[in-house]
This record gives structure tokens, C-alpha cells and sequence, in this order.
């Protein structure tokens, strides 16, 4: 991968599942035309995927890499964000944006790059956020906003 390459930070909850997939399913599953929509831009863009989602927290990275291919992802992601501590008390650890921050400083990473996550604590990134709903996951539209972010053509706007 070189400093160049394409991006998706990829957040789960809310963008790989959804709230009425989640009551059936139970909340460690992935619906598969959610993840579908993901292998699409991966398709159109060549994006490297890097997981922002808490899961990469709490779960083995090859098992949770395994969990993504087995639920139909068509790329093994090619790494995750760091967790990055606040600065202070008040603030045990800092918004997801400053993790995807630290990620592209620390892989010196200079190309376009898109988020998708249903949360809005991406500062300081917010105009390559393609903010899901939780009630519905990613959808086409979404996907299609994150292609266009990725090939430098606006398509649409966050919801």
C-alpha cells in the first residue's frame, strides 16, 4: 500500500449493520447487502480498507478479519486505527477523527480517503464523512457519496 492509495476508515455498527438486523441477528452480525455496498466501492475505488470500528478493540484482529471475510467482505482489511488516549480525566479518550488522524500521520498516508460511520466525532475530518443512519446501515446513496468522495467528485450530501 503507498501513501497514495485510496482509503475507507470502515466503522461497523450502524454502517455493517443496522438497527432491525440487529434485533433478529443479534449485535455481533453483519447484514450482507450492508457489506455488500462496501465491497462495491472497494470495487470502483481500489480502497484500502482500515477498521475505525470500537470492535477492533475487543476482538482478535485476524478473528475480526475473519468475521468481515466470512460475512462476505470481498478485501481483508489492511489495518485498523489507533486508540488514542484523551487528555485527561475528562476526556479518557479522544473522538474517533483523531484516530483517523494519528492512522494517516503515522502511515504518512496523502491520498483521498473516505469515512464511513454513523457517529459525527470525526474532527477533524468531517468533509470526508459519509455519516450513516443507524436505522438503515450504509445504503446505495451512501456508497455512492463515498465513491465520488474517493474520486474526487461530490455526490450528494450527508443526510
Amino acid at each position: 500500500m503507498s501513501p497514495q492509495d485510496p482509503i475507507l476508515f470502515l466503522d461497523f455498527d450502524g454502517v455493517l449493520n443496522h438497527d432491525q438486523w440487529v434485533r433478529v441477528h443479534g449485535e455481533f452480525s453483519f447484514c450482507p447487502a450492508n457489506v455488500a455496498w462496501v465491497n462495491a466501492i472497494v470495487a470502483a475505488t481500489g480502497a484500502g480498507i482500515v477498521v475505525s470500528s470500537d470492535w477492533r478493540l475487543h476482538v482478535h484482529w485476524d478473528r475480526l478479519c475473519n468475521r468481515l471475510m466470512d460475512a462476505g467482505l470481498a478485501t481483508r482489511p489492511v489495518d485498523r486505527t489507533p486508540l488514542v488516549a484523551g487528555d485527561g480525566p475528562l476526556e479518557p479518550r479522544i473522538p474517533r477523527g483523531r484516530e483517523v488522524a494519528a492512522w494517516r500521520q503515522f502511515s504518512r498516508h496523502e491520498g483521498p480517503f473516505v469515512i464511513l460511520d454513523d457517529r459525527g466525532d470525526l474532527e477533524p475530518h468531517l468533509d470526508r464523512l459519509v455519516q450513516t443512519d443507524y436505522e438503515a446501515g450504509l445504503t446505495e446513496g451512501d456508497a455512492m457519496r463515498a465513491i465520488g468522495l474517493l474520486k474526487g467528485v461530490t455526490v450528494g450530501a450527508n443526510s
